[in-house]
Order: C-alpha cells, then sequence, then structure tokens
C-alpha cells in the first residue's frame, strides 16, 4: 500500500515532466509519524517502509533505480491526532 501511495503522489507531482527526473545519486530525508497509540517508533519497520516508498518513486520514475539512493536521514515522531503520515524529501548528491 505505501508503495502505491508513493507512486501516486510522485505521479501526480510529476505530471508537467517527461522522462527520469533523478538520473544520479540521490539522497531521502524523511519523516515518519507513527499512528497516535503505537507505543514505541520501529527503526527496522521505518527502513522497511521507506524501501517500499522508494519503489513507489522508481514506479513513477521520479528516480531510475533505487541503486541511485546513497544516504538516507530518517526522523520518527509520533501523530498526535491522526492515523500516521510520512514526508519525503529528495535531493540530488552532487559528484565531486
Amino acid at each position: 500500500m505505501l508503495r502505491e501511495m508513493a507512486f501516486w503522489h510522485a505521479h501526480w507531482a510529476r505530471q508537467p515532466l517527461d522522462g527520469v527526473i533523478f538520473t544520479g545519486p540521490v539522497r531521502i530525508k524523511t519523516t515518519i509519524a507513527w499512528p497516535k497509540g503505537r507505543k514505541t517508533c520501529d527503526f527496522q519497520a521505518a527502513v522497511h517502509a521507506l524501501k517500499a516508498a522508494v519503489d513507489g518513486l522508481e514506479d513513477a520514475e521520479i528516480i531510475a533505480n533505487d541503486s541511485q539512493v546513497v544516504g538516507m536521514d530518517i526522523t520518527q515522531t509520533k501523530a498526535e491526532d491522526t492515523d500516521g503520515w510520512f514526508t519525503l524529501e529528495i535531493s540530488a548528491v552532487t559528484q565531486e
């Protein structure tokens, strides 16, 4: 479900563009707000969820391949009054 959700959000965001947007190495910054009532944040679950989201970005042709991801910053929190949410920010990594 997360993969499909990431695909559709990325697909809608890129409508005016054509072709793969990021072709080189990228870094992903994400914030995951776990659903209210969850007792703890779970790093392994966060990485697993992020993998599904990255696959959705690949499906939507935002990135060409998930092997382009060279770094991730993951912040976890608890959603105060929702079922949870996540954000993704992708940035190109400059090759020196």
